[in-house]
């Protein structure tokens, strides 16, 4: 293999791009990028319009539901759709997430686990990738 793919899509890629790095033929922070890459196709992210404490509002997120977990760990307790009050159809305008703690400062991002995570589909072991990952950021 020449240079870096422009996708990883197996694990044995992940893992050969790995035993590259080790024997210093790849540069340990491309693959540490796109490592991280690769570990967000596990979550849907969406833009965190306002934060209260534990509620979360984002723009309509038909994809989360109760029970579902955040990247950062919590739980979503209940989930609220609202339709704009100013609006012709009958769409949904926000969703409204209560979270099981507060929000931490500075929270951005409603990032919530994929059911049918991506990469197992793919063959991928998501302990490994972390793993991996590790080693490339010491």
């Amino acid at each position: 293999m020449r240079g870096f793919p422009k996708f990883i899509q197996t694990r044995e890629d992940l893992q050969n791009l790995f035993e590259m790095v080790k024997a210093e033929k790849l540069d340990k922070a491309e693959l540490a990028e796109r490592v991280r890459s690769l570990l967000g196709l596990q979550y849907h992210n969406v833009p965190a319009i306002n934060v209260d404490g534990a509620k979360v509002t984002t723009g309509y997120f038909a994809e989360v539901s109760k029970d579902d977990v955040t990247a950062e760990g919590f739980t979503v307790k209940k989930v609220e759709h609202k339709k704009d009050p100013d609006g012709e159809d009958d769409a949904y305008a926000e969703t409204v997430v209560t979270l099981s703690e507060a929000a931490p400062e500075g929270f951005r991002v409603l990032s919530i686990f994929v059911a049918n995570n991506p990469l197992v589909l793919h063959g991928f072991d998501v302990e490994e990738i972390k793993y991996i990952l590790g080693v490339l950021e010491k």
